[in-house]
């Protein structure tokens, strides 16, 4: 098994040496826990040479949540650049903007439409028998049909190594309103991009990374997400992880206290994998100019 490194041993460990190649995988999490951050720094790992444990292969972000402006991608590329001095100064990552489900459907080689009827939203997917500018013919979903996609056209030109989509749930949140939820149908729409990026890590030889919010400590998105990725890791706050586990006690002042940058300790958690029990959690930490990092115990 081949592995993309994260930069941060704890991580790897967790994902039983990293993320491995030809699959995919989702990271899951609350707001601001740094999901973005991670993700950008497993970007930058990825266009690392193989003996730093990159791929030596350019990555590509799909930023949907319009994040990655010109400016915050220098500043963080900058940091990233500091701490790895092996990353050339032009960076080896693409990142395109996705404002909404219907530019991302078409990346991936099919077209949806959202229909709202009464209090229901329901989608409609249709696959393209070929990219062509002017009217397009339908056929029903073909084998071949990811391989027509825009998204396969670039992997064969630039040999991407790693494709981010951050993040996969403000697609959907943005069309399944809350009141309108159908989730049969939004099922429906999530199986067919999480099996086309599954089939894209498989005959491309990549990782994909999807990240995703969080529902009730479970990646958002229900049944769809863990039954087509199977390596799904979560971010948490630690101190409130803690407080979940320990609650005020004793038990957990002396957690805090085991670690020396507390304040920006995270728990990476294994929800999902294939041969590793699910449930272990690991520290690492989040450093402002460095991005996440491995925490150092301090003796009492």
């Amino acid at each position: 098994m081949k592995y993309l490194k994260t930069g941060v041993k704890a991580l790897d460990k967790l994902m039983g040496g990293g993320l491995s190649v030809g699959y995919p995988h989702v990271v899951y999490g609350k707001y601001k826990e740094g999901k973005t951050i991670l993700s950008m720094q497993i970007a930058c790992m990825c266009t690392r040479d193989p003996k730093y444990g990159g791929l030596g292969r350019p990555a590509l972000v799909y930023d949907t949540e319009a994040f990655w402006s010109d400016d915050a991608f220098e500043v963080w590329y900058g940091f990233f650049r500091e701490r790895w001095s092996d990353l050339p100064k032009k960076p080896n990552i693409d990142i395109i903007q996705l404002p909404s489900i219907y530019e991302t459907a078409k990346e991936l080689g099919f077209t949806i439409i959202i229909h709202r009827k009464e209090s229901k939203t329901e989608p409609i997917i249709s696959f393209p028998r070929k990219a062509a500018v002017g009217k397009v013919k339908e056929t029903e979903q073909r084998e071949d049909w990811l391989e027509r996609s825009p998204l396969w056209r670039k992997i064969e030109k630039k040999n991407y190594g790693l494709i981010v989509i951050d993040s996969f749930s403000i697609l959907f949140k943005d069309v399944f309103e809350s009141v309108q939820q159908n989730f049969p149908g939004r099922a429906s729409a999530e199986r067919v991009f999480l099996s086309g990026l599954r089939a894209l890590a498989k005959r491309k030889n990549l990782v994909t990374l999807t990240v995703c919010h969080e529902s009730a400590r479970q990646p958002w998105g229900g049944e769809s997400i863990p039954y087509y990725t199977k390596h799904i890791f979560g971010l948490f706050d630690a101190d409130k992880l803690t407080k979940a586990l320990y609650g005020d006690t004793e038990q957990a002042e002396k957690k805090k206290q085991a670690y020396d940058t507390w304040r920006r300790v995270k728990v990476v958690y294994r929800y999902r994998h294939p041969w590793l029990p699910d449930g272990e959690k690991l520290p690492i930490a989040l450093e402002l100019n460095k991005g996440f990092v491995d925490v150092k115990e301090v003796s009492a």
